[in-house]
Formats: C-alpha cells, structure tokens, sequence
C-alpha cells in the first residue's frame, strides 16, 4: 500500500515533498512497530506473573530471590543507536526492577535488536562486551559496573545457580588441584581468560568454594588480586541468601527458575530420593516439568523431611 501511495504522489509533488512525506511514513512505521512489540511484552509479562501466582505466592518474600526471578521473563526490543542508559531503563520498566548504571553508560550508545530472549540475557548481550557486570543487591536492585566497582554484597546472577547445582560434601584433593590451576589465571593479561577462570571455580560449587574461603591467595598482578576477591565476595553473597532463605531446600522457590538446567540438576539431586523418583527416577526437563513438580510437592511434601547431611530429602 505504501509503495502504491509513493507512485502516486511521485507525479504531482516535489522531491522534498515526498522526502517530508516518506519521513512521515517511517515514522508511523516505527510507532506501530514499537507499539506491537509493546503488546508482545505485556504478553510476556502478563504470562510470566500468571505462573507466578500458581503456587499462591505472589511475590518473593526476598527481595533479591524475586530480581533472579524476574530476570528469566522473556523480552523483545529493537533499539537503534539508543544511549545504553535508555536501554537499561527499557528492560528494567520491562521486568519491573529498578536498574542503578554508572553515569558513564549516558555516553555509550547501541543499536539493539532480540526476540524471546530472557531479560538476564539480553542484559548480558548488552553489557558483557563492553566489559561491565549485572549484580542483584540485596534491596532488590540490579546494578550496573565495572567489576571492580559493584557494591558489596552485591550477587551475581549466575553464582547462586551455580552454586545449587554443583555437588556438596566436603572438599576433595581433584578440587583443590584444579582450584590451583585456576588461580594463576586471574593474573591473565586477557580478561576473557580472568572471565572463564572465575566462571570456572564458581560452578565447582560448594566444597571448592570452602577452600577458596580459607586461602589467602595474592595475585602477581592488581588484576589478579582484584579478581580473586570478586570470586570471594560473590561466594559470601551467594551463601549469605541460601542461609536467609533456605532457597536450597525450597521446592516451590526453585521450580519458579525452571527451565534452567541447573535447577532441574538441582531438584534432581534433593528429590530423587523421595516418593516416585526413588524408583521411577527423575523426570527429565521439558514443558509441563514445573506444573507436575508444583502438583506432586503440595500433595506430598508433608511426608517428607530434609537430611542436611546428605542435602536431599527423604521419607519421614
């Protein structure tokens, strides 16, 4: 219909004209555009606070628990040469969390484009390249830095996953070696391998975490030293929550995370001992997994009680 319009006019105006004419146009194109990706959010979100009532909790009793939350509700956006505060602002309005940037974020602008990507992995796409970090505190907020600046206590979104999917138990001589060989890296000159190490010992979970706890390891370099207490600091944070909500243990908290495969790694390990599973085995992830799970725990988690030595439960 445009392209007919254009022909028409074409004719009987004048090049500025139809310059003015075809701006106009564009930008009636760009209010529907932004308006049906309006709809697709409110969609998204308006999905996302149903499931969340399904269990009859409509809000997190913590605050940070519910920023983890809502960070895996799905998002759109198409933003070009945007500042990456503006964007920051859009997806915070989006997922209702307030965003905290440095002020130096006004400056840099980005063109961006995604679809039926999760809020924490658009924020990743956004500001991983650029070198700054997302952290959840413990008001609620999510927090915008360099590494070097998140504020204390502050969580890193991925840690606490982590740490719920790695095996407990007590530390053993395989993960003191590879903690070892880890280490050296955080001296690294390329920040990605000062990433990965950190990533790397992270997702050892909680028996490399207690040895990280007692080293006093002191890098070669600032970089490196910087790094080893980032890890520290996340490691404090991380346990810090689990101890405040017993989020370890908390069935219905966790199925909220799902479909994360640490999760489901997570529910795996505590339930499979219990009822059905003990038997049958786990249920392997898929669609439905979290309806099933919600279903089966209100009927029978009275029946069962936590064996924190074994971090698992089991039949009373």
């Amino acid at each position: 219909m445009i392209a007919l319009l254009f022909c028409a006019l074409a004719s009987q105006v004048t090049a500025k004209e139809l310059d003015e004419a075809k701006a106009a146009i564009e930008r009636l194109e760009l209010r529907l555009y932004n308006a049906e990706l309006d709809a697709v959010n409110a969609r998204y979100a308006k999905d996302f606070f149903a499931a969340e009532l399904a269990d009859g909790k409509p809000r997190e009793a913590d605050a940070t628990l519910a920023v983890l939350r809502r960070l895996k509700m799905k998002m759109v956006m198409c933003m070009d040469s945007a500042p990456l505060s503006t964007i920051l602002k859009f997806i915070g309005h989006h997922a209702g969390v307030p965003v905290k940037h440095d002020a130096a974020l006004d400056k840099e602008t980005l063109t961006i484009k995604v679809k039926d990507l999760s809020v924490e992995s658009t924020l990743k796409l956004t500001l991983h390249p650029r070198g700054y970090a997302l952290t959840v505190t413990p008001r609620g907020e999510l927090h915008v830095a360099r590494p070097a600046d998140a504020p204390e206590e502050a969580l890193d979104p991925g840690t606490l996953l982590d740490y719920l999917a790695a095996p407990s138990g007590e530390p053993t001589a395989e993960d003191r070696r590879r903690i070892e060989a880890l280490l050296p890296q955080f001296d690294s000159d390329e920040i990605d391998a000062r990433d990965r190490a950190l990533v790397d010992i992270q997702r050892m979970g909680r028996r490399a975490w207690r040895l990280v706890e007692s080293l006093d390891w002191k890098g070669r370099t600032p970089e490196g030293s910087a790094r080893f207490k980032q890890l520290r600091e996340r490691i404090a944070a991380a346990a810090k929550l689990i101890d405040r909500t017993g989020l370890e243990r908390d069935v219905p908290a966790l199925l909220r995370f799902l479909p994360d495969a640490r999760i489901h790694e997570r529910l795996k390990r505590i339930l499979s001992g219990a009822g059905p599973f003990s038997t049958a085995g786990f249920p392997k992830a898929g669609p439905g997994l979290a309806e099933y799970l919600r279903g089966w725990w209100t009927y029978a988690g009275d029946g069962l009680r936590w064996n924190a030595d074994k971090d698992a439960y089991e039949p009373k």
